[in-house]
């Protein structure tokens, strides 16, 4: 194996199933190193309907596979494809368009359940009922380990809802973390007196005491899952006038950094949805995608190091650290589009999107082409996508009881 160039040897090891991964790994140090970090991907989280109510698959897709790759359907996946491979998960979801991957880290991911609670008042014979997502999983695609967070269902006696949530990994302390933000109302279902704002974290393999931990208070307003980059978790706060709030993943402390000043986030603009501004990674770095329908969508990249381009300014966070922005670059707004989301960047240069929430497209960076990634629109049903890399970091070495699931 020695001998053999390494492009044909991460070419032949990647067409091995998930099943093999484990007992490859014994093979040699070469196969060793390639399986503890398989290939960049995606997950894909495909909706349908199953009789009264709304269950989700998870699929994951081989990035470089995927763009190369004929017209697939998500509904009808071949037992011997060699881009799509069915995640053995079903979750369950209220609707549609709801998300259910928290987020994807060094190949472990969260995933969110949904709760309902009866409040009455709804009148006409109809109840009325409160429905929200809670990070609740921990599970590894290729391993199949599955473990269920302790203490996360809902406590009745006052009422907590929550309000995001997000999943991340700290080098310096070498610890995998779920953050959960949630309203604690005081007072019974019918009459919400009081709100207060809290923040919990729950250390994978517990950290000394196991199960959620309280940390303290907070007003932001998010909307989405926190977006994990260098050993934080960002946010939009759309309640400051449009600020990045970054918790490290260490010290558990929240910071807020300026947007670029070319940029104001604020609801109260006529042209600003919660969808106008999204966080995403792409190049290792934590990127602001601006959308500004019928002109252009525009993506810029926070570093702690300036880059000393034309296009980068500097901000200074309320701890006092310096950040800079820079405008990577910005695609011209298709008439048709509703809405562009990026999802991940290849190593030669192209972003995958989802446009219109329901269609992947690729924008080379080089030639400046948007293109759709299939001809035909064969996947018109909602689908969520979530950037993912394999590998074989293990839940039961990291301290939880884990099972592993079955194939579905």
């Amino acid at each position: 194996m020695d001998n053999i160039p390494s492009e044909i040897t991460s070419e032949i090891l990647s067409r091995i199933d998930f099943d093999s991964v484990l007992p490859s790994k014994q093979v040699c140090n070469t196969w060793r190193a390639f399986f503890n970090y398989i290939s960049l991907g995606v997950l894909f989280t495909v909706p349908y309907k199953s009789g009264e109510n709304w269950e989700a698959r998870i699929i994951y897709a081989d990035i470089d596979k995927l763009i190369d790759s004929d017209t697939i359907l998500f509904t009808e996946i071949p037992k011997n494809s060699s881009v799509l491979t069915q995640i053995p998960i079903l979750l369950s979801k209220p609707y549609p368009d709801e998300e259910l991957i928290i987020g994807s880290c060094n190949g472990l991911v969260c995933g969110m359940c949904f709760h309902r609670i009866e409040c009455g008042g709804g009148g006409d014979g109809d109840r009325g009922h409160l429905t929200w997502g809670t990070p609740t999983i921990i599970f590894n695609p290729v391993t199949r380990e599955f473990v269920r967070l302790q203490g996360t269902n809902a406590n009745i006696q006052g009422l907590q809802i929550p309000v995001a949530a997000g999943f991340g990994y700290h080098h310096s302390t070498n610890e995998y973390k779920v953050v959960r933000i949630y309203d604690e109302y005081i007072g019974n279902v019918m009459q919400l007196r009081k709100r207060v704002r809290k923040v919990q974290v729950y250390t994978l393999g517990g950290g000394g005491g196991g199960g959620w931990r309280y940390v303290g208070n907070v007003r932001y307003t998010f909307y989405f899952p926190g977006i994990h980059a260098n050993g934080s978790l960002y946010w939009v706060d759309y309640s400051t006038g449009g600020k990045i709030i970054a918790f490290d993943l260490g010290d558990e402390e929240f910071q807020s950094i300026p947007t670029p000043p070319q940029i104001s986030i604020s609801l109260n603009s006529q042209c600003t949805t919660i969808l106008s501004f999204r966080l995403r990674v792409l190049g290792g770095y934590l990127c602001l995608v601006h959308q500004k329908p019928g002109i252009c969508v525009d993506i810029w990249s926070l570093k702690k190091k300036n880059t000393t381009t034309s296009n980068s300014c500097s901000v200074r966070s309320d701890k006092g650290n310096f950040w800079f922005w820079t405008k990577e670059f910005s695609i011209t707004w298709d008439a048709p589009f509703r809405d562009y989301d990026l999802i991940t960047i290849t190593k030669s240069n192209v972003v995958l999107l989802r446009c219109n929430f329901t269609t992947l497209y690729c924008y080379d960076l080089r030639t400046e082409i948007l293109s759709k990634l299939w001809k035909d629109d064969a996947n018109s049903t909602i689908f969520d996508a979530t950037p993912h890399t394999n590998s074989n970091i293990s839940l039961k070495d990291l301290g939880e009881n884990s099972v592993i699931l079955p194939y579905v």
